[in-house]
Formats: C-alpha cells, structure tokens, sequence
C-alpha cells in the first residue's frame, strides 16, 4: 500500500494485472497503442479472421483481444505501410526502373534517397496514431496515453506529446 510505480514498458496493458488491482497501488504507465482507436480494432478483426483452411495450416491467433497488441507489432505494421505508401508515392510521381543489385557490388538502387525522403514527409494514421517525421527522419507528434491501475482495470488519465507536453484528464 501508499506506494507508486511509474511503468517505463510501453506495454503494460499486455500483462495481466488483476493480482495487483486492489492492492492500493498507484501504478502509472505510458502506452502507445490505444486498444480502443477504431483503426486497432478494426486490424485485428482483420487478423483473427484470417480463414486458416486458405493457408493450409492451425493458426493460434494471440491477438484476438486489442489489448495484447505489442507497441513492437504495431510499430512494423505502421512501418511496413509508411513504406507501401511511399513507394506508391514514389511510383506516381516518377518512373521507377527496377534491375537486379548484387550485394557484393558497391551499386545502389538510385531510387533510394528519393523513397526515403518521401517517407519523410509523409504523414499517415496507424495503429501508433499519427506517423510523421522530422527532415532529420526523427518521428515527431506522436501521443502516448498515460494509463493507470485502478479496481476495474487499466484506464487512461491522460496524454502526453512532445508539443504540448503532459496533459491529464483524471476525475476523482
């Protein structure tokens, strides 16, 4: 009791804490995917309805709950298509020659540079939220939600970004 913990894991909300609920605890983390963004639910619906006869294989689906996506998933998801829409981009805007590269030669793809500065001003939704990136290609505007244990479970009390810093929206 009358003790506070300031959870550094971004995936706090994939743990189960029902032996701690109601203990008196205080503890806080951030989370970067929101389990209740109609985008999150909607992917992994999208997951579990895979039809594992198509593939010929048992699938054990572990994300049939939107509060077990890892912030690692959800970040490849978002990385793979920022980088589908980029080359999309890429493509519409110029004509893009594809030849094969030997990874022993000192060649590159001379398309390179321009896909990657298209992946820098592209700005998208994801199951992160808003993906956008500096021109150093740091990610920027990106929210965390402060969530905290209580008897009924995980519950946000508020966010934080890196514009406007920490606001918290706790009732008592």
């Amino acid at each position: 009791d009358y003790h506070s913990y300031l959870i550094t894991s971004l995936d706090l909300n994939t743990v189960n804490l029902e032996p701690f609920q109601y203990g008196g605890t205080n503890i806080s983390a951030f989370r970067l995917v929101n389990p209740d963004n109609p985008l999150v639910r909607q992917t992994v619906k999208n997951w579990t309805s895979i039809d594992a006869k198509q593939i010929g294989k048992k699938i054990n689906f572990a994300y049939d709950n939107t509060s077990v996506i890892k912030s690692e998933t959800a970040l490849m998801y978002d990385a793979v298509h920022l980088f589908a829409k980029a080359l999309h981009d890429l493509d519409s805007s110029q004509q893009i020659d594809i030849h094969p590269l030997s990874c022993d030669n000192q060649d590159t793809w001379p398309h390179g540079y321009s896909l990657i500065n298209y992946m820098k001003i592209v700005e998208m939704r994801g199951l992160t939220d808003v993906i956008k990136f500096d021109h150093q290609g740091f990610r920027t505007d990106f929210v965390l939600d402060i969530i905290e244990l209580s008897p009924s479970g995980l519950r946000k009390i508020g966010t934080w970004n890196s514009t406007q810093g920490v606001n918290l929206t706790r009732t008592y």
